[in-house]
């Protein structure tokens, strides 16, 4: 190619030069390049660009070194010269000492990469190792069946196959170019799910995800009616008469307009929804518990205090400035955590779970902690009045629909509203703030963390024991319950974790829990690449 360049008539070509005698553009091929519009002519102008920087840069390193072989050539004439006959022999140990300068250059790098090179075989041949050697304990490691028949009634191959693909599969819409290709496989699914609908229709059957592990489970209605029962009679829950959704709308309305100190008056319409509808009911099944109860969940969205408790959850926080000092984050957090502590005979491990968390949290308790740590950070007693109305408001207005009946529970916070994780983390440190902090400081705990209600706790056996331990966690909240969980031969599980005692030290591997299945979103589901690759 030659040394100028031949634009075509574009807009973008046009926008280049006046760049290019601007002096905008940069004079190496490294550049990124943006090509305005689809044009195909756009295309070949950028190519051509590419490829003529590309030789520009050549030209001038060419130069570069023409340039340094004439200096070169002129510093030689000139010792030599000035040196005679002595100039050869200080020559030849001045390449010397470069040869040298150059070897142990690339010795140097020849070293590192072989460095990199044994680093990077080794670390696979730490990955083979922890999938090939055998597992700690192999029941414990399995995979749970990815559908569960509770039922009577049988289902073919076909059907059960479709099902095992998760009820986060999607069946897609081919696009035109390969539709004749793909038609009948989506032809066939769409079959076997109109079959399915009806042999569940028939025998009066219903699919439900478990409550974890992403098993389809399949249970007759009149069971899941049942359980659904046993919830509602077990946790107290009043029947109303009617629908409070009206009155409950208005409420957030006055106190909305009661907080102009922490919501703009022209944000407040955003807050309160257009057409309101009350939360409704629907379950999880515990398949991991005896009889398999529900764990419920409740919908809030377009209920009364949706909005207004996602934007208090995230407005509080500014507020309230938590320090989670207990809390940890992730299994990874945790994990990092765990490997810098010290072991030794007298230390033991023991895990809590708080059954039944949010069923059990008190309104007005909660309250006063939000207002002991407001007063910590320094708010104005108008702000903390005004956080605290909205929040009663918000909190108490907690109820859902079932089978068309309204009920409300006597004492917890709203299951399922972006208020309810802020309120139980708030309920929980300030226990531990008077409570765990003792404890860590008589060295009777040693180590201490909570990921939202499973707790792990490593205590000195010479100090205290895990009877103690749980008779004080319990004595935090008459409504709270800590059910324990010892070490066993030597290891526990928190997360999806296997924390596992060594002599002087803890060791992490992987836990599944009994009722984890395999499945992910199918590489043939109508869902984007990203969130089907999120599971690897």
């Amino acid at each position: 190619m030659g040394s100028t360049l031949s634009y075509p008539r574009t807009k973008w070509a046009v926008y280049y030069r006046i760049q290019e005698k601007m002096g905008s553009t940069l004079p190496y091929p490294r550049r990124k390049w943006a090509v305005k519009g689809t044009d195909i002519r756009n295309k070949k102008t950028l190519k051509a660009t590419t490829r003529f920087r590309i030789n520009q840069e050549l030209k001038l390193l060419h130069i570069k070194k023409q340039k340094l072989n004439q200096q070169l050539y002129h510093a030689h004439l000139t010792c030599a010269n000035a040196w005679k006959d002595t100039w050869w022999m200080i020559l030849g140990s001045i390449d010397k000492n470069l040869k040298k300068m150059v070897e142990e250059k690339y010795d140097k790098l020849n070293n590192k990469l072989e460095s990199l090179r044994k680093e990077q075989h080794a670390q696979k041949q730490r990955q083979t190792a922890r999938t090939t050697s055998p597992q700690r304990n192999p029941s414990t490691q399995g995979f749970h069946t990815r559908t569960m028949n509770l039922s009577t009634v049988e289902f073919n191959t076909e059907e059960t196959s479709l099902l095992d693909l998760g009820l986060q599969y999607c069946i897609q819409k081919p696009p035109n170019a390969w539709l004749q290709d793909m038609n009948h496989l989506h032809k066939r699914q769409l079959y076997t799910a109109r079959k399915l609908r009806n042999k569940l229709a028939e025998n009066n059957l219903i699919i439900v995800p478990a409550d974890k592990g992403r098993t389809t489970v399949i249970i007759e209605q009149n069971i899941l009616q049942n359980n659904f029962n046993a919830f509602l009679s077990d946790n107290n829950f009043t029947a109303l008469r009617q629908d409070p959704t009206t009155t409950y709308v208005k409420q957030i309305q006055k106190a909305l307009k009661d907080c102009p100190d922490i919501i703009d008056k022209h944000k407040i319409k955003h807050l309160i929804p257009i057409h309101p509808v009350p939360p409704t009911l629907t379950a999880r099944l515990k398949i991991h518990k005896p009889n398999i109860p529900i764990r419920p969940v409740v919908n809030n969205i377009n209920a009364p205090t949706y909005k207004v408790a996602r934007f208090m959850a995230k407005s509080l926080k500014d507020y309230l400035n938590l320090t989670n000092t207990y809390n940890t984050v992730n299994s990874h957090s945790l994990a990092q955590g765990i490997s810098k502590l010290t072991i030794n005979e007298h230390r033991k491990l023991v895990t809590y779970d708080i059954k039944d968390l949010y069923v059990n949290i008190p309104i007005d308790k909660t309250l006063h902690i939000t207002d002991f740590f407001l007063r910590i950070n320094n708010n104005k007693a108008t702000i903390r009045s005004q956080i605290l109305g909205l929040m009663q408001t918000t909190l108490a207005q907690n109820y859902f629909k079932f089978n068309e009946e309204f009920y409300q529970p006597q004492k917890d916070i709203a299951m399922g509203s972006p208020l309810s994780g802020l309120v139980a983390e708030l309920f929980l440190q300030y226990f531990e703030l008077h409570t765990v902090k003792h404890s860590l400081e008589t060295k009777s705990v040693i180590f201490y963390t909570r990921y939202v209600d499973d707790i792990l706790i490593i205590y000195d056996e010479s100090l205290t024991n895990a009877s103690t331990l749980t008779n004080t966690l319990n004595k935090i909240h008459s409504n709270l319950t800590f059910t324990p969980s010892h070490e066993d031969e030597g290891r526990i599980s928190f997360l999806d974790l296997w924390i596992i005692r060594n002599d002087s030290s803890l060791e992490i591997d992987i836990f599944r829990k009994p009722t984890t299945t395999n499945t992910t979103i199918h590489h043939l589901s109508n869902h984007p690449t990203e969130h089907k690759m999120a599971a690897y």
